[in-house]
């Protein structure tokens, strides 16, 4: 053999901080190296290690990124043999062979969308799932052992009449063919496809279903709906009706109150997000979907609702409202730095207790809307609409409120975005504008 190759970590971290494991290929004196889907810490990565143990067990998961690099290395023991058979091998020759192997071991479709989703661990646990969720779809449909080179303009669109056909609505459709393009941008770089299919597809529009927003009556007929205040549950609060129904009514009107805050926000919450004087009361905090700091007074109401989940025995780290379980063992994991550097496990058991949460929540607000009347589908996040629209409608009466101030409480990062976002509830204005020009005719 005349050909050697070893794995080796990259000198450079990713954004995540993470070293991507390169496969060192040395053949005639030159040297090349091929990219693996396998990055990790330092601390994680032993080249010497015995074969298939590059990656230890600090990783959680090695088993698959082991698994990853003995194929990597089979691959390349077949493709020396077989240049091996015709004449000298050049590390050039090895690397493109494995780069673009022969359609029976090639990438198919699903393969390559099972590579795109390990390779996101390095992302959110979220975003994880809903690229698995998006891309599983689309292989479901086009055929997992399709070969990956078969993604052209026809499947594309053939792919989108079925998302037609099933009634998703064009920004849903937008998110399929966003991790799609993703994926097909990804095989570019690598070379596995030799043309971009999205070149000349007809993308669909990103714009967002019409938002469900609340009137200012039915905000208070949720506030006067009884849930009641005398029933102990383990953590020692009292309840009269059910737990669940009361923590939907009073954690979704304290999102309301203070900017409307996304669930995943108003749960993580601690009681040392809460600083400053009584009476003057601040929350401050880090939004989990952006990281950008927020820092907002308590409303009267909003500081009402803090005491009706104030208990004995809980110290700055216990979390607010009390849902999520101080003895989880990611509750050390408080501050927005310390999360982006929990365990991976740690990270989708939150994301699990975070999502069984949000379904109770958003389970109890159907009944809460019955009982106060309201027919149309409520979820949490409408707390959030019902807030954007009420200050937009405000700031219309009044000269202390400019759309920037609505943007900080919302937390977006660009003006734009809340324009954008305001637009979508801005009716009246159409509608005052077609009086003035055609008034009673």
């Amino acid at each position: 053999m005349n050909a050697t190759y070893k794995f080796e970590i990259n000198s450079k971290p990713g954004k995540d901080g993470r070293y991507t494991i390169f496969l060192r290929v040395t053949a005639n004196r030159k040297l090349r190296r091929i990219k693996t889907i396998v990055a990790v810490l330092p601390t994680e990565f032993d080249p010497h290690a015995a074969r298939g143990k590059w990656i230890s067990s600090k990783n959680s998961d090695f088993k698959f990124f082991n698994g990853e690099l003995l194929k990597l290395i089979r691959k390349t023991e077949a493709e020396i043999d077989k240049l091996g058979e015709k004449g000298p091998i050049t590390s050039e020759g090895l690397i493109d062979r494995l780069r673009n192997p022969f359609p029976d071991t090639g990438w198919t479709i699903g393969s390559f969308s099972d590579k795109m989703v390990a390779d996101a661990a390095s992302h959110s646990v979220g975003y994880q799932r809903n690229l698995k969720s998006r891309l599983g779809m689309f292989v479901e449909f086009a055929g997992k052992e399709v070969p990956l080179s078969s993604i052209n303009l026809d499947l594309l669109n053939r792919f989108k009449r079925h998302l037609q056909a099933t009634g998703k609505m064009n920004g849903t459709q937008h998110t399929y063919f966003n991790r799609i393009k993703r994926m097909t941008s990804e095989a570019l770089k690598l070379e596995l496809i030799a043309k971009d299919p999205f070149l000349h597809f007809d993308m669909p529009g990103d714009k967002p279903a019409p938002r469900l927003k609340l009137t200012d009556a039915q905000v208070d007929a949720i506030e006067a709906v009884d849930v009641g205040s005398n029933r102990r549950d383990s953590t020692g609060r009292t309840y009269e009706a059910g737990i669940w129904l009361f923590r939907a009514k009073w954690l979704y009107l304290f999102a309301y109150q203070m900017g409307g805050i996304r669930s995943r926000d108003v749960l993580q919450l601690r009681w040392s997000n809460i600083v400053g004087e009584p009476g003057s009361e601040r929350l401050e905090y880090q939004m989990s979907k952006t990281g950008e700091f927020m820092s907002t007074r308590l409303t009267r109401k909003a500081r009402e609702i803090v005491e009706l989940f104030r208990r004995d025995g809980v110290g700055p780290d216990s979390y607010l409202f009390g849902v999520l379980s101080d003895e989880a063992g990611y509750a050390p994991y408080a501050t927005h730095e310390q999360k982006k550097k929990m365990p991976r496990e740690m990270a989708v058991r939150l994301f699990n207790d975070i999502s069984s949460a949000q379904s109770q929540i958003n389970g109890e607000l159907k009944l809460l809307a019955k009982k106060a009347g309201i027919t149309d589908r409520l979820t949490f996040h409408t707390a959030r609409h019902s807030f954007a629209d009420k200050a937009r409608r405000k700031m219309k009466e009044s000269k202390n409120i400019s759309i920037d101030d609505i943007r900080q409480a919302l937390g977006h990062q660009r003006l734009d975005t809340t324009q954008r976002y305001l637009n979508s509830f801005d009716k009246e204005s159409l509608d005052t504008a077609m009086d003035a020009i055609f008034g009673d005719e």
